[in-house]
Formats: structure tokens, C-alpha cells, sequence
């Protein structure tokens, strides 16, 4: 097992430097499970195989930005489920969620996706936070890590209420900047510093 994760990880890695024949090994290997996982959202197979062909389409043409993941399969099972359940929503067809789909997830596996996803966001934020000027790194770690208020900013910065209020705004299109390209951090962003 731990063999087969190095073995992803290596593949993952390859494909994410451009390599074309770890980019087909990855297709071959992750389309059966992908459609599989497809099947218990929705019975339309010719959406299900758009949807496997568009992650993949996305993930090759995003590949220099995508990050390391610890494990691939539930990397991609979860992008896949994001861009099916966008496909079912706009276009308006029924999704077949029932009790069935709900029992059918192991809660042990959602976790660990879950985990590695937040765990990569973070990452992601950290170093884009690292990567500030001094001035806008201590701000947004006075008031989103510390939670101190604008005014406790203004007298450890030695600014005034507004200054301080721009700078934080600066330090935030900053990061939506650094993490354009990454839409789980953009998300992360606007949820947690907006």
C-alpha cells in the first residue's frame, strides 16, 4: 500500500513537471475509479465521462500550479465531484442524492480528503502571507491571527485608524493576487480575512 502511495506521488509529481506519459498513466488508472464515483451522484454516463475528460483537461493545463498531495486518488475524486456537481447544477438536471450516496461515503476517507485539501489551503495561505512586505505580514497577523481590533493595530503599528484599515485591505488584495490561481485559496481568503 505505502508503495502504491509513493508510486502515486511519483506520478503526480511527473505530471505536474509536464510529463505526458505520467499524465496518461494517471488518466488510466483514475478514470475507472472517477467514473465509479461519478456513477453515485448522478446516471447520466455521457456527463459523468465530459466531467472525468474536463478534470483532466484542467488538471494538464494547471499542472505547474497544482500542489503535492499526499494522496492523489482522494486529491482528484474530490476536484472530480466539484466539477460534476457544477455540471448537474448548471445544467439544472436532477441529482440523485439519496440515502444510498450518504451511506456509501466512508466517513474515515471524506476525512482524510478533507484533511489533506485543508491542509495544502494552509499551506498555500502560509506561504503567501510569508511572502508580504513586512508591514502588511504583521498586520494581517495582528488582525486575523491574533484577532486584535483596529484599534489595539494602530497603537502596536504606531498608525492611525486608517491607516491601518487600508493596510490590512492592501495585505488582502495581495494575497487574492499571489493565490489567484488557486481558487480554494481565494475561497479561504474571502471567508476568513473579508
Amino acid at each position: 500500500m505505502r508503495m502504491k502511495k509513493n508510486i502515486e506521488q511519483i506520478q503526480w509529481n511527473l505530471f505536474r513537471e509536464g510529463d505526458r506519459k505520467a499524465f496518461e498513466h494517471m488518466f488510466l488508472t483514475f478514470n475507472p475509479i472517477l467514473f465509479t464515483v461519478g456513477l453515485k451522484m448522478t446516471s447520466d454516463k455521457s456527463l459523468i465521462e465530459d466531467s472525468i475528460h474536463e478534470i483532466f483537461i484542467d488538471l494538464w493545463n494547471k499542472r505547474s500550479k497544482l500542489p503535492e498531495v499526499d494522496t492523489v486518488k482522494y486529491y482528484l475524486i474530490v476536484c472530480f465531484r466539484h466539477m460534476l456537481l457544477s455540471y448537474l447544477k448548471e445544467s439544472n438536471r436532477a441529482v440523485e442524492i439519496s440515502e444510498q450516496l450518504v451511506t456509501q461515503v466512508d466517513p474515515d476517507e471524506y476525512k482524510q480528503i478533507e484533511d489533506q485539501l485543508n491542509a495544502d489551503t494552509i499551506s498555500k495561505l502560509k506561504n503567501a502571507i510569508n511572502d508580504l512586505p513586512p508591514r502588511q505580514k504583521e498586520i494581517i497577523e495582528l488582525r486575523y491571527m491574533k484577532s486584535m481590533g483596529y484599534d489595539e493595530i494602530q497603537e502596536i503599528m504606531s498608525i492611525n485608524y486608517t491607516s491601518s484599515r487600508k493596510l490590512v485591505y492592501k495585505a488582502i488584495n495581495n494575497l487574492k493576487k499571489h493565490l489567484k490561481n488557486d481558487n480554494l485559496g481565494v475561497l479561504l481568503i474571502l471567508a476568513i480575512l473579508s
